[in-house]
């Protein structure tokens, strides 16, 4: 334990003193790694945790992106299924393309990082656009690798990701 009450408990800290403090001192290696290594997920959730009621988060590590195209990939954030829509980061690299394609619902996008250019517009981090129902986009290319937050329509190709990505039922 530290001996400084100012000094920062680290969960490593707190885990080698937890260790350490085991009633049985003659526990055998391979177990104590394992207990330990239990002890350091626990800690890991519990960093994960939901802490207010009706708060979720998802943490920068957490996730899986998943490839949807040539140099493109998304990482699911939230989709309801009962109204179609979806909350994605999208991941461009440079030069990749994403199709022209029509939405049925309104589709907001914030570049967060990088810059897209779509029917000779460029745009970069900070950047919003937002697609109205009905509307139709041309293809865009993503002139620096990209991230892309997009809110809209889940695509009926893009629910079997979300399903597996969220655990819903596609």
């Amino acid at each position: 334990m530290a001996t400084d009450p100012t000094e920062a408990m680290t969960d490593e800290k707190l885990l080698g003193d937890v260790l350490e403090r085991l009633p049985n001192p003659a526990l055998d290696p391979a177990r104590k790694a394992a207990l330990g290594a239990r002890l350091t997920e626990r800690l890991a959730a519990s960093n994960r945790a939901t802490v207010l009621p009706g708060i979720a988060a998802i943490r920068a590590d957490e996730g899986d992106w998943h490839r949807i195209g040539e140099g493109v990939r998304i990482k699911p954030l939230r989709a309801n299924l009962a109204d179609g829509t979806q909350t994605s980061l999208w991941r461009i690299d440079a030069g990749a393309r994403v199709p022209k394609h029509a939405h049925h619902h309104e589709e907001e996008c914030l570049v967060v990082s990088g810059q897209i250019v779509m029917a000779g517009v460029r745009y970069q981090t900070g950047d919003f656009v937002l697609a109205g129902d009905g509307s139709e986009h041309p293809e865009f290319l993503a002139e620096t690798d990209t991230t892309l937050l997009i809110r809209g329509q889940l695509e009926a190709g893009l629910r079997p990701v979300f399903a597996r990505a969220l655990g819903l039922v596609a």
